[in-house]
Formats: structure tokens, sequence, C-alpha cells
């Protein structure tokens, strides 16, 4: 009882020493979440349930959660109906949402919006306590308020490093959408809240915080892979620190380190296994559709070589006049080193995942280390030149978080049209069997997306196909929606070679660069010659057998299908839900 008392006092003591902090991270919460309650407000009577989801992949991310409420734990990496089994990244940033809502009994949708305050609020205080922890003063006040700042600007004005874009936001000439990057669900925000948390837990490590310290900073770091960058950066830190703990011959470190790499693999384990079953053949081609470039080229970050050389320059100044570095320089100069690692490790792997995603982490670890030689090295001298900064960061920071949390108002026009999606929503969920298949026949991609997040149906066709379909179901997907176009077969290579990029990269890419290109290129023309030839052939077959190959219950479109569709595939009368015709198969 004693014990738990103690523990009280110290949490108490703790809360109450960093209030102020506490305070902010709660005031960040409430910026990054206000988007979600003005959108909503503005719409006034016109809200009709459909929340404010204007960031990339947040309903694919919220499709995932759905499918592990309803029993999936595995995590469908599939909204088709006959791959959910086909799961490649175990979905455990999924779990911090999922779990919440079976114990919470609330919807998946809920969790997701609640999120949006919690975890950037988590996010800010797990790099104060970073910062703080690396001042060495974590009761001074001036420490404190570095730390404030530290995690003001990798919070809220995690924006303001691109200098074009601060421009842009504070003179008005930015007039879009710009939500905060750490309320998109599951990644990047878990990512970020492992990463800091490991942090966190080896530095106790280094303070002599033993075994629970060693358990935290394993499990930690194993539940990393739920997101590669996270992951590659967190193991690459620890591999550098450990070098320089062998530098300074320091073996019981070392032997720490050990024990940490040794408890994240056991909790790792089935990834391995699962990731040997998928990728074990020697064949990269499902890895390259996930991610995986092959290059040896490398990689130069702006914001991380102008933080190195002012990191190197002042370092290399204060060696002179003191000639030592402490343990807190050593783990500065590791995170610094270790990102330099994960964005030029191809140089000699010819391998690397999406390396842009590593500025996640990269300008988060530029701001702490900087900082950490303006409070350590820059104080001592000019608290001017230490004030300054910290008092811009500050001031910068809560300003750009206005800023954003304004900027829903632009996407208000397209927002109060999907509240007209409502409607059929509440259709596909009251009245369709559960795992039912629809096929959504739009212009752009919003239904397909819409469905898997907000019922309990899956799609027949989809943008999203990286994992574990198989090519010739894609082409299949492809052929299918050119003919519900009625595109005859002598005009179907003109069509995709004017839509290239949506038609052809978008559906038949081999890596993720291809994704984005946006002309006709020898690999893209090459592939319109084989879906054309592939839709001659198509175009004979009956079309009502060819689209019920696979498991198919119902076409939605958001015009009226031509009568000669509707015929040929024998399709029931369409009805009508908000801004959404179904056609039921007969």
């Amino acid at each position: 009882m004693s014990r738990i008392y103690d523990s009280f006092l110290k949490v108490s003591s703790a809360v109450f020493e960093h209030r102020l902090a506490i305070m902010l991270a709660v005031c960040v919460g409430i910026l990054v979440f206000a988007p979600q309650y003005l959108s909503r407000l503005a719409l006034g009577p016109a809200y009709q349930g459909v929340p404010f989801l204007y960031l990339d992949n947040e309903l694919n991310y919220l499709a995932r959660i759905q499918d592990i409420v309803r029993g999936d734990w595995l995590g469908d990496d599939s909204v088709f109906y006959e791959y959910s089994d086909e799961s490649i990244l175990p979905p455990i940033g999924e779990y911090f949402y999922a779990i919440p809502s079976l114990l919470l009994r609330g919807s998946p949708v809920t969790i997701v919006i609640a999120s949006k305050f919690l975890f950037p609020a988590a996010l800010f205080l797990l790099i104060y306590a970073v910062m703080i922890q690396l001042t060495g003063s974590p009761r001074a006040f001036k420490a404190k308020i570095t730390a404030i700042a530290v995690a003001l600007l990798s919070t809220l004005g995690y924006g303001l490093i691109d200098l074009r874009s601060a421009i842009a936001t504070f003179s008005g000439q930015l007039h879009a959408t710009d939500l905060n990057i750490w309320t998109r669900p599951v990644n990047p925000i878990i990512g970020a809240l492992l990463f800091f948390a490991f942090l966190v837990a080896l530095w106790r490590l280094h303070a002599g915080r033993g075994m629970w310290a060693r358990i935290w900073a394993g499990i930690v770091l194993g539940l990393s892979i739920t997101y590669f960058f996270s992951w590659a950066l967190s193991l690459t830190f620890l591999i550098v620190v450990t070098i320089s703990y062998a530098l300074r011959k320091q073996a019981k470190r070392i032997v720490d380190h050990i024990i940490v790499f040794g408890i994240s693999v056991l909790v790792q384990l089935p990834f391995w296994i699962n990731a040997v079953m998928h990728f074990g053949n020697g064949d990269d081609s499902l890895a390259r559709r996930n991610g995986l470039l092959l290059l040896h080229a490398p990689m130069m970050n702006k914001v991380l070589l102008v933080g190195t050389l002012f990191f190197v320059c002042v370092t290399l100044y204060q060696y002179v006049r003191e000639k030592k570095l402490g343990d807190w320089w050593w783990f500065s100069v590791s995170l610094l080193a270790a990102c330099w690692v994960v964005f030029n490790q191809q140089i000699l792997t010819g391998r690397t995942v999406w390396p842009d995603h590593f500025v996640q982490f990269s300008i988060p670890v530029v701001i702490i280390v900087t900082y950490v030689i303006l409070y350590r090295y820059i104080l001592p001298r000019s608290v001017a030149l230490w004030i300054i900064p910290v008092a811009l960061a500050i001031a910068g920071s809560l300003t750009a978080g206005i800023f954003s949390a304004s900027s829903y108002r632009y996407s208000m026009d397209d927002y109060r049209k999907q509240q007209n999606d409502a409607p059929f929503i509440r259709w596909a969920n009251e009245s369709t069997a559960e795992q039912c298949v629809i096929l959504a026949y739009e212009k752009g991609y919003y239904l397909s997306y819409l469905i898997p997040a907000f019922t309990h149906c899956k799609v027949y066709s989809s943008y999203d196909a990286y994992s574990g379909v198989p090519r010739e179901r894609i082409i299949h997907n492809m052929l299918v929606l050119l003919r519900l176009r009625q595109i005859q077969p002598a005009n179907v290579k003109s069509f995709l070679e004017s839509n290239v990029s949506r038609e052809i990269n978008t559906y038949l890419f081999e890596d993720w660069i291809q994704i984005f290109e946006t002309e006709v290129t020898p690999q893209s023309r090459a592939k319109i010659e084989m879906v054309a030839d592939a839709y001659a052939e198509f175009y004979t077959e009956d079309f009502a057998t060819a689209i019920r190959k696979y498991k198919l219950d119902y076409i939605v479109s958001e015009e009226p299908l031509a009568g000669v569709l509707v015929d040929e595939l024998q399709l029931d009368e369409g009805r009508q839900y908000g801004r959404v015709i179904v056609y039921p198969l007969l």
C-alpha cells in the first residue's frame, strides 16, 4: 500500500512541477481538434453525421480499424472480399483505436475523432519529456520553457520548417485546408508516439532505471514495427548510440541495449514469420508495391543538413574551450547520425523504403538537437541569443496552430456535399448483409474509400491494391470499369494515354515513383498495349457473367446508369439514397 501511495505522490509532484507543459498540451489538443468541432458547427442542421476527414488515407485507416472491431484481429490489408487474410504489416497502430472502441463500446469513428485531441497532446508531452531530460535541469524554469518551445514547434509548428509554406500561411496567401499532420489516424502519429516513448525509455535506462526501463524500451521498439519509418529510425538510433558507448568503453550500457534489442525481436517475431512467408521467395515485386525502392542515390535533407552544421559548428567552438562532451551530447549526436543513416543507407544496400517519410521524424529530431545546443551552450553566454529563438518558436507555433484550426473553412463546400452520403451509409449498414460487396462507379475515388470505412461492406474495385491482390484481379477490375464507361475497344488506347496517371499508374504501378508519373513512359506504354489487348477480348464476353466472376451484390453510382447497362448486367431498378444510386444485382 505504501508503494502505491509513494507512486501517487511522485506522479502528483511531477504533474505539479510540469503543470505549464500539461496545460499547453491540452491547448495543443484543442487547437488541432478544433476543425472537427468548427466544421460541424458551421454546417448546423445540415450536419448528417459524416465526419470531417480530409488528411491522406484517413478513410483507409478507418476501414482497417473497422475490420479489427468486427473481429479480424490480424488486420485486413485488403478492401476486397476475396483477399481478407493477406495482411503483411501487423495492425499495431490500428489497435490503439480498435481496443478503446471495444472497451468503451464507442464507434471506431468516434474514437478516431477523439484521438485527434488525445494523441497530439500526448506527443507534445513525450517530446517535452525528451527535451527536458536532455537539458539536465528538469526543474529549471528556463529548461521548461525551452522544452515547451521544442514541443510546440514539433507539433503545432511542424509546417513552419518549410519557409515557403510558413510565409504563405502568415501572409494570407494560403487558401487551402491545412490540417495538422499529427491528427491523421494511425500513421505517422502512432509511429511518432512510439519513437519518442522509445527515446524517453532509453534515456531512463541510461540514467540507471534498470530492468523496467529495459522492458519498456524493448516493447516500444518491438511495437514500432507497425510503422517502418519509426522502427527503422529507432533501431538505427539504438545501434548508433550503442557504438558511442563502445567508443567510451561502457560495457554495461551495451549489454542493456542488447537486452532491449532481444525483447524487441521477441515482440516482433510474428511479423518476421509473416514477412518471410510473403517476401521470402526472392521476388521483390510485392515489396516494391509497398514502398521499396531500388536505388543507390544519396538523399540530402536541407533541414537535417542545416541542423547538423549548426550542431557541429557550436560543438567545435565549445570543445576547444572545455575539452569535454557530456552524455547528452552523445545522445544528441547519435540522433543526428541515425537520421543521416536512414536517409542514405541505400548508397551501400541499394534498397530503401520511400525515404521522404523519414522527414516526419527528422524534423522534430533536428528541432530537439538545435534547442539542446541553445540551452546547453548558448544560454550560459547570452540570454538574448537563447530567448529570441525560444520566443519565436512559441509565438510562431501557436499562431500556426490557430491558422490551421481555421483552415477547415476552405473545404466547407465539399464537406457540405459529403453529408448527402449519410442516407447511403445508413442504408448499407441497415439493409445489407455482413461482408456484402459493392462496386462503386464514380468519377473520383471517394465512394470506394467511404464504403469500407463507414459500412460493413467490401468493395469490388479499389485504387488501393498493395498487398496480396493478384495482378489478374487488378486488371479484371480495370476492364470492368472501362466497360462501365462504355468505351469502345477502338478508343481504349487513346483513353488510357490521356488518363495514364489515373488509369494505368494508379493500378499497375511497380513502385511508388510510378504512381506520381503523369506522362506516358516506355513502361506505361507497354502496360497500355497489354490492357488494350485484354479489353478487346473482354469486350466480347457476356458482361453479366464476367462481372460476376467475383462476389458482387450491388453497383452504386453518382449518376443513373445507362439503360443498356442495366439490362446487360441484369440489375434491379436503381434506388437513390442521398447522392448515391444503388443497383442490386438480380
